[in-house]
């Protein structure tokens, strides 16, 4: 809903998005202020974020509501659309370090008890990691390469809500794009159903943050493959296949799985997307446990190695050059110590514009940024040394080869 300007500040260094949403004008109209009280919230509250759309303001204008957000080169449909049809083994491990942002970007939204409904690539944007990095070039990935030069953020969180304990994390409103909810998002108008002979007063029903899961397995696959993974001409087919076993155990058609078994090691994204979608939500599995095996699959399908070959602590062991900070955010008992990844700096083009150098952030320690003698300021302020920065241990992933282990330096 509401239409979106581009803007440039006078006043900034970079340019914003301004959506616009027209109030309604009679009482047939349908009214948004509900769905923009949420999203403005949920932005709000998630502005320090780096996985999130920015928050730049909100408002009331003359019969109108407005948000503006930084302004981003790019969604990732449209990134998506750009790649040539048969990208999927040349480009894999670039799409595949583009799905461990994109589980990142779900596990911040799960700590800030956000469920985001509506996980697909037209919701998510791209910022180039470096402000001189052409549009072109990012459409045009580099050869051999192992990660993509563009971050991805989280947008258009009209769908979304907020919530405060598990028990108030349900929701008996259809949200969400049809061909990427879950079995329970579609059953959700017959949930509260007393008539229901099924019905039970004491357990709880709805959609919850488990919804979030299953979109984001058909996040990944669309992103692989470019194409919804349940889409399907005939509804009622579609609506069978996704909430019961009548058609038999493939809850995903072979057809759908044939690119993926195609290329090089898509057997073990297969596996995966097979152990993500679960019908019952109570046993799907968490966004962390998703985290968690997405590492041993990016791994495995790295080394080229059968499951029987995995190592008995795979989840731990990623390569290194591909290590990124928020894989050690998001399980601090791996890192232990303050972790120097060696990776481009996380400043978003309006800092480093402000900077004219690597701007890095330091957090509980861990400092993320570029090599060490890169470092020219920390939160904000100048450093001299990491000792100074509040810095006492680092890993220096930079040196260390694939399929190992950062140790302490």
């Amino acid at each position: 809903y509401g239409t979106v300007y581009k803007a440039y500040l006078p006043s900034e260094p970079f340019e914003v998005a301004v959506k616009v949403i027209d109030m309604p004008k009679t009482i047939h109209d349908p009214c948004t202020l509900g769905d923009i009280f949420s999203e403005v919230t949920i932005m709000d509250e998630m502005r320090c974020e780096p996985r999130v759309c920015h928050l730049v303001d909100y408002g009331v204008s003359s019969g109108s509501y407005y948000i503006a957000t930084s302004w981003y080169r790019m969604s990732l449909k449209a990134w998506r659309s750009a790649q040539p049809p048969d990208s999927l083994q040349a480009n894999m491990r670039v799409y595949l370090s583009i799905a461990t942002k994109l589980i990142d970007a779900v596990c911040r939204l799960d700590d800030r008890r956000v469920v985001h409904f509506d996980l697909k690539c037209d919701n998510v944007l791209l910022l180039p990691l470096s402000p001189h990095t052409t549009s072109e070039e990012m459409l045009r990935q580099p050869p051999g390469a192992v990660a993509p030069n563009f971050d991805v953020f989280l947008a258009d969180f009209g769908e979304s809500m907020v919530y405060a304990t598990g028990e108030d994390g349900y929701t008996t409103r259809n949200r969400g794009t049809e061909y990427i909810k879950s079995p329970e998002m579609l059953t959700v108008a017959n949930a509260s159903s007393k008539e229901r002979s099924t019905y039970d007063r004491r357990k709880k029903v709805g959609a919850n943050k488990a919804t979030d899961v299953w979109a984001l397995g058909c996040l990944i696959y669309e992103l692989l493959t470019g194409e919804f993974l349940f889409f399907d001409d005939d509804w009622i087919r579609f609506f069978i296949r996704v909430t019961s076993d009548s058609m038999g155990d493939d809850i995903m058609a072979p057809e759908r799985l044939a690119p993926l078994r195609a290329v090089e090691g898509g057997e073990h994204v297969v596996e995966f997307l097979l152990w993500v979608f679960v019908r019952d939500p109570v046993r799907r599995p968490t966004i962390q446990d998703v985290a968690k095996r997405w590492d041993v699959v990016r791994m495995l399908v790295a080394n080229g190695a059968p499951d029987s070959e995995a190592p008995e602590d795979a989840a731990a062991c990623v390569s290194a050059p591909d290590l990124a900070a928020s894989m050690v955010m998001r399980d601090s008992d791996r890192a232990g110590i303050a972790m120097l990844a060696r990776e481009d700096f996380s400043a978003t083009e309006s800092e480093e514009a402000r900077c004219g150098w690597n701007a890095v952030h330091l957090s509980d320690r861990l400092l993320v940024g570029a090599e060490p003698n890169a470092v020219r300021q920390v939160d904000g302020r100048e450093v001299d040394s990491l000792r100074r920065a509040g810095v006492t241990s680092v890993v220096d992933c930079s040196r260390l080869g694939g399929g190992v282990v950062a140790s302490e330096k």
